[in-house]
């Protein structure tokens, strides 16, 4: 009966410490990771054994059901013996004078707000309202930041709340941040290096270019394939001013390792037929085709075209020849004669010019085809000496 009647006695004050305060017996290397990932504040009651103060808290505040609710929804908490383990040490980082003093810190240790001595309930509720405030949180990063600290944990933090609001500062701390890790592989160094990649012009483009297959375990192949193409298109086209052909080439190689060479060439044959710069066209074919060799014989062809009614370059003019050749052996049409009798014509090769005219005319004959342009080549190259 007695111990019954002992159970009934303790019963209430026992529920009533349910509705307190819930401080972690986790490390506070564990209260800062959960901290992190449920986006809280930490609370820190530094406290000694020979505190009276501190004891009085935890009878008759701590043990509060209106202080409990309020700090078990918007904190982690964590009780921290100033003179024992890392005490001493947070208690000469965050200038600890007085005990009891309470701290409030973001997961990467910034200190955000704190009061010192024997608080109330109401002092204690009232404290939490002030931490609590967004401006406290960034003022105390801001004044972190411009005293010089760069620890990566808090830089990691500052980064995301500074893009959260698009301050101009952002890319800035992206950056910073990026300069305190050694390994930028890490699977959490990827996701935050695939969030905050916008353009091309970064180390971060080219880290992830040369080691896609560590982003493609995170984020999947389409998905990174994709980002490096808009990212290398937005540079291309939508900058200004438009780089130039070395930057694209260098900008390309850079971004497809395996092919970038190739698209470079495809670009610049592209930019210099726009631009009328038949030379550097002509010459940006050949180094193409030396890449790339061809058998198609219509492509072929049209590049000799292209070469016939261009350039004046006589080696070029005599590879167009050979691709023509080349081209008559699988179609020998009317106007691959024509195009040969003109490109002979033009290297100073009368008699070969003379032949494959009359062997267009031979063929126009053959297939009765009208001659008539061919009849007038062939006379137009007699006549020069």
């Amino acid at each position: 009966m007695k111990q019954c009647l002992l159970i009934l006695f303790l019963l209430p004050c026992i529920l009533h410490a349910q509705y307190g305060i819930n401080f972690s017996s986790k490390s506070f290397e564990e209260i800062q990771k959960e901290a992190k990932a449920s986006d809280k504040l930490i609370f820190v009651d530094g406290y000694t054994e020979w505190c009276e103060p501190c004891k009085l808290m935890d009878i008759g505040v701590f043990t509060s059901q209106r202080v409990g609710i309020e700090y078990n929804k918007q904190f982690i908490s964590y009780k921290m013996d100033m003179e024992k383990g890392m005490g001493p040490i947070m208690g000469v980082r965050y200038g600890v004078s007085v005990i009891p003093t309470f701290l409030f810190l973001t997961s990467d240790g910034t200190l955000v707000y704190s009061i010192s001595g024997y608080q109330g309930e109401e002092e204690l509720i009232s404290a939490a309202q002030v931490a609590l405030n967004p401006g406290r949180k960034e003022t105390a990063w801001n004044k972190r930041y411009d005293e010089g600290d760069r620890k990566g944990d808090f830089l990691l933090n500052y980064v995301y709340h500074k893009f959260e609001s698009q301050d101009p500062l952002y890319p800035q701390l992206v950056n910073d941040y990026l300069e305190t890790q050694k390994d930028w592989g890490t699977e959490d160094n990827v996701k935050f290096i695939f969030n905050f990649l916008e353009n091309t012009d970064s180390p971060m483009f080219e880290y992830m270019a040369a080691n896609r297959a560590n982003f493609y375990k995170s984020f999947g192949e389409e998905k990174i394939t994709k980002t490096i193409d808009v990212l290398v298109n937005n540079k291309m086209y939508n900058t200004t001013p438009p780089p130039s052909l070395d930057e694209i080439g260098i900008l390309l190689k850079k971004a497809y390792p395996e092919d970038g060479a190739k698209r470079f060439l495809d670009i610049r044959l592209a930019r210099f037929l726009k631009e009328g710069k038949h030379r550097e066209y002509a010459l940006a074919v050949m180094e193409y085709l030396e890449l790339n060799p061809s058998s198609d014989s219509k492509e072929l062809i049209a590049y000799a075209n292209y070469f016939n009614t261009n350039v004046e370059d006589q080696k070029l003019l005599k590879q167009a020849i050979d691709w023509t050749e080349k081209g008559i052996t699988k179609n020998a049409s009317m106007d691959n004669y024509r195009l040969l009798t003109d490109l002979y014509s033009k290297t100073g090769e009368r008699k070969r010019a003379i032949k494959a005219c009359k062997k267009g005319i031979k063929l126009a004959k053959k297939t009765k085809q009208d001659s008539t342009f061919l009849k007038a080549l062939l006379k137009s190259v007699k006549s020069k000496k």
